[in-house]
C-alpha cells in the first residue's frame, strides 16, 4: 500500500507510482530502418539493391563510381558497420562533392552513433545541394527532434511534407514532435496522416495509442496497441506499451500478461520488468515485485526510476537502510529529483535523523518541491 505519510500532490507521485518522465517508449525514436523514409540508392528497373560483390565488383572496375561507394555504404549500414559506411558514403562525397545523397545517408549513420553535429551539418550541405530533397528535411528534423529542439524538427517536417506530401514516416516523426511539445491533438492528427498513407504503420498505431494513453482514453490507447501488434507481433515494446494502459485501468492480470509476453520476446527489456514490478505491487505480490526491480537493475544499473520505486517499496517494508541506499543511487544518477530528496526525508525522520531529514526537506523545496 502506499507510504502513508506521502500524499499526491502537482509535484508527488503515489508510493510505486513512475514518475512522469518514467515513460520513455512514449513517442519513441525511429529505428534505423524508419529514419530513411526514402529510398537511398536508385535501383534502375526496380527489384532488389545489387549485393556485396557487385558493390566491390563495380568499384574494382571504376575507382571513381561515387554511385557503387554510396551504395555499398548503404549495405554497410544496414549491417550495423556504421565506420565503414561512413568511410564509402566520405569516397563517394570526394569523388562528387555534389552528391546530395551520399550526404543525406552520411548523415543518417553520423545520428545513428550519436554524432548530431555531423549529421546537422551533413543534412545542411545535402539541402543546399537539392533543396527539394524530402528526405534530407526529414532526417534532419529527426536530430533536431532527438535534442529537443522541436520547433526547429516540425519546420523541417513541414518542409518536407511539402516536398513530399505522401512520405507517411514524415507526418508520423512531426506528430511525435507535437507529443513531445504536448500538443497532443496535432500529434494524433499527424499520426492519423501517416495511418491513412501506410494502414500497416504499427509504429503510428503505437504512439498514437500512447497519446491516447497520456489523454486517458484508455480504450482508444489499447486498440491501437492491438493494431499494431497484429502488424508487427514481435516488438516487446508494443506488449510493454499495451501493459501499461491495462496496468492504468486496473487490469493487472492482463498487464502482467503483456510484460511477460515483452520479456519474452526481449529478455534484457528492463522497462518491462519494471513495469511488470508496478503492477506486482498493485497485486500485493511484493516478493515478485522486487525480483523485478532487482532484475531490471541488473540489466540497467543507470535506471533512475527503478531505485526510486523500489526504494519505495523498501521504505513500505520499514527496510529504511535499503531504503535509503536507493534513494542515494537515484540521486546519484540525477540530483536534480526534488521529490527524491522528500522520500529519503521521510525515511530519514522515521529512522530519528531529524537533521538530516530538514536537509532532504530544504533541499526538496529548493528545487521546487511543494509539499
Amino acid at each position: 500500500m502506499p507510504t502513508p505519510t506521502l500524499e499526491p500532490t502537482a509535484t508527488t507521485v503515489p508510493s510505486n507510482q513512475p514518475l512522469p518522465s518514467a515513460t520513455p517508449e512514449l513517442f519513441n525514436i525511429e529505428d534505423s530502418k524508419l529514419l530513411v523514409g526514402g529510398p537511398e540508392v536508385t535501383i534502375v528497373g526496380g527489384g532488389e539493391p545489387p549485393s556485396f560483390e557487385e558493390y566491390n565488383a563495380a568499384i574494382s572496375a571504376n575507382p571513381n563510381d561515387a554511385v557503387a561507394y554510396n551504395g555499398r555504404g548503404v549495405a554497410f549500414r544496414l549491417k550495423g558497420e556504421y565506420v565503414r559506411a561512413i568511410a564509402d558514403y566520405s569516397a563517394a562525397i570526394r569523388i562528387d562533392p555534389e552528391y546530395a545523397m551520399a550526404y543525406s545517408n552520411r548523415a543518417l549513420v553520423y545520428a545513428l552513433m550519436g554524432e548530431y553535429d555531423q549529421a546537422i551539418s551533413d543534412y545542411d550541405s545535402a539541402i543546399r545541394i537539392a533543396p527539394d530533397l524530402a528526405l534530407a528535411y526529414n532526417g534532419r528534423g529527426l536530430v533536431y527532434r532527438i535534442n529537443g529542439k522541436y520547433d526547429e524538427a516540425i519546420a523541417d517536417y513541414d518542409t518536407a511534407i511539402r516536398i513530399a506530401p505522401d512520405m507517411a514516416i514524415t507526418y508520423h516523426n512531426r506528430g511525435s514532435a507535437y507529443g513531445l511539445k504536448g500538443e497532443l491533438d496535432k500529434a494524433i492528427a499527424d499520426y492519423d496522416a501517416a495511418i491513412r498513407i501506410n494502414p500497416d504503420y504499427a509504429n503510428a498505431y503505437n504512439n498514437r495509442g500512447s497519446i491516447y494513453r497520456v489523454r486517458g482514453e484508455f480504450d482508444e490507447a489499447i486498440a491501437d496497441y492491438n493494431a499494431a501488434i497484429r502488424i508487427s507481433p514481435g516488438e516487446a515494446k508494443l506488449y510493454n506499451n499495451r501493459g501499461n494502459a491495462y496496468k492504468d485501468i486496473g487490469e493487472y492480470d492482463l498487464a502482467v500478461a503483456d510484460f511477460d509476453t515483452a520479456i519474452l520476446i526481449d529478455p534484457q527489456y528492463a522497462l518491462a520488468y519494471y513495469n511488470r514490478a508496478l503492477t506486482y505491487y498493485e497485486l500485493g505480490r511484493y516478493d515478485l515485485e522486487m525480483a523485478d526491480y532487482n532484475t531490471a537493475l541488473n540489466i540497467n544499473p543507470k535506471f533512475t526510476y527503478a531505485y526510486i520505486d523500489r526504494g519505495l517499496s523498501y521504505a513500505d517494508l520499514r527496510e529504511y537502510d535499503r531504503a535509503i541506499a536507493d534513494y542515494d543511487a537515484a540521486i546519484r544518477l540525477n540530483p536534480e529529483l526534488a521529490d527524491v530528496y522528500y522520500f529519503r526525508g521521510l525515511v530519514r525522520q522515521e529512522m530519528g535523523d531529524t537533521q538530516g531529514a530538514e536537509q532532504d526537506f530544504q533541499r526538496a523545496q529548493e528545487l521546487g518541491y511543494v509539499p
